[in-house]
């Protein structure tokens, strides 16, 4: 956590608030008497809690679409953890379109077969809004709920399945109110900042140094090496940073503005005292990155950009929960103390609602860059196919160039 702070791939505040866990935090068993359960929707994604967690003892509530594979892997987890899965069971014929309630099973339960579980378990969150909320709604009623919102669809259905969650949060959340809220953001967004990213983002982008990375940004019009901070807001002192990905489309921008609205109006509303974790995650290695080559390529050659960082998800998902539980115990000390965490009150950060995504968050470099990662994508890379025919070999550079020109017609 120090050498990621020292080198700028996260914050200071982030490494602090890793420091500040105890191993008491981190003890999710029964046997210590956690106050918390966790609601992992979308318990298959790969940058969800849910391993983490069932490592640490919790008692989690898995929902995922009805896919026996799917829930034989969630199971065999969990069997080989000190946690536990409660799950909601389809019927005997159900097609989940809707319409019927839901019924509850652990993995606790010596009563149901591994294949029994594996063929009954799931629930589909774009068919079924009203029996979910009804079930989580009688689900551990003497603990409090973390609803986490981690499932993942492609293009427009990211949208919808986003709305879906946001519906089954919202709702449970009304009625109990005692509940928290848990997010991911993605790194490559637009946030609000803390003066030190700024200061050393400015820093970076004007001591860019060499004459070769000038002649390129002249000749590109600005479009190469294009400083990632904007000027402070009419709001006030509150620095911007631009790492948006274009490529990733406007409907992954607008699920992820959905669940920042919510996050903010949950924690920062009026009398709200609701506990919200949503912390930027880093960007990683994940098979759905890999999948697509263009992105792989990318992800693969951002060293070449320092403090630039991408994760192993082993990595990520451990960081992120222990963040969680980090915001969760926080958040719950502070509730009686002005609504207001200590953390929020750092002298470099104006109080506005943005700063709930300034706060330690695990950027990859992204905000000390000095240039907007789109920026870079054409000379990112080059520097993959530089890397893989070799530095040292004078073809290289014309095979990186090449590369990157024939990339960026796909970009």
């Amino acid at each position: 956590m120090d050498k990621w702070a020292s080198s700028g791939v996260i914050e200071p505040d982030t490494a602090n608030a890793i420091h500040n866990l105890t191993p008491t935090d981190v003890d999710l068993s029964p046997s210590n008497n956690s106050d918390w359960v966790f609601v992992v929707m979308g318990a298959g994604a790969a940058m969800g809690p849910l391993d983490t967690l069932l490592s640490m003892g919790a008692t989690v509530i898995a929902l995922d679409l009805p896919i026996p594979s799917v829930w034989k892997r969630l199971f065999d987890k969990a069997r080989k953890s000190k946690g536990s899965i409660i799950f909601p069971m389809i019927h005997n014929g159900s097609s989940s379109g809707g319409g019927e309630a839901l019924s509850s099973a652990s993995t606790n339960d010596p009563n149901i077969t591994e294949e029994e579980m594996e063929s009954i378990a799931g629930c589909n969150l774009l068919t079924q809004i009203p029996e979910i909320i009804s079930w989580l709604l009688l689900q551990c009623p003497t603990k409090r709920l973390v609803l986490g919102s981690y499932a993942y669809l492609d293009s427009a259905a990211f949208v919808t399945v986003s709305l879906a969650m946001d519906a089954v949060a919202s709702e449970v959340l009304r009625i109990r109110k005692d509940s928290a809220l848990a997010y991911l953001c993605s790194p490559t967004d637009v946030f609000a900042i803390p003066h030190g990213a700024r200061d050393e983002s400015r820093k970076r982008f004007y001591e860019r140094g060499t004459w070769a990375q000038s002649m390129i940004q002249t000749l590109s019009r600005e479009r190469v090496f294009e400083q990632n901070v904007v000027e402070e807001t009419r709001h006030g002192s509150i620095p911007i940073v631009d790492c948006q990905v274009l490529q990733q489309g406007p409907n992954y921008f607008l699920a992820k503005r959905l669940q920042h609205w919510r996050a903010m109006v949950s924690r920062y509303g009026d009398n709200s005292t609701t506990v919200v974790s949503s912390n930027v995650a880093p960007a990683s290695f994940t098979k759905s990155v890999l999948s697509n080559k263009l992105f792989g390529i990318v992800f693969s050659g951002a060293h070449n950009f320092p403090p630039v960082e991408i994760f192993q998800p082993e990595t990520s998902n451990v960081l992120m929960t222990y963040l969680l539980l980090h915001d969760l115990k926080e958040q719950t000390t502070n509730k009686n103390n002005d609504n207001t965490s200590s953390i929020r009150r750092r002298s470099d950060l104006v109080d506005h609602p943005l700063n709930l995504f300034a706060t330690t968050p695990v950027h990859n470099g992204f905000w000390r860059l000095g240039f907007q990662i789109r920026s870079l994508l054409e000379l990112v890379v080059a520097y993959y196919f530089i890397d893989k025919v070799g530095k040292s070999k004078l073809a290289a550079a014309a095979v990186g160039v090449g590369a990157a020109a024939v990339m960026r017609s796909r970009l």
